[in-house]
């Protein structure tokens, strides 16, 4: 299977074409965040996680962003509220009368 092209991935192929398949095919290889750099990670998961519970209707996402497809049986109520554009973005662009283009 090809892999996603994502935006980090982009921006490291631009750096060095052989750093891009590094993370495209051999991502075991890649070394472990220092625990500095977890505790930034960890943070940031908290902060998520509490945003879901400040917001009423909120998700919190277990799941690994490359998982899609178990993210959609995980979570079937958010993906179809994502399908049909009932999210809080959309709610807000309307509330505020902000035209997107």
């Amino acid at each position: 299977m090809i892999p996603k092209l994502s935006k980090s991935r982009f921006l490291a192929g631009l750096q060095c074409p052989l750093r891009l398949w590094n993370q495209c095919y051999r991502g075991n290889l890649a070394t472990k965040p220092s625990p500095s750099k977890q505790a930034i990670f960890d943070a940031g998961h908290e902060v998520g996680l509490l945003d879901t519970k400040l917001h009423a209707g909120g998700y919190y996402v277990e799941e690994d962003y490359q998982q899609r497809l178990a993210l959609v049986y995980a979570h079937p109520e958010a993906f179809q509220k994502f399908l049909s554009g009932q999210n809080e973005f959309e709610e807000f662009l309307k509330k505020f009368s902000v035209n997107r283009r």
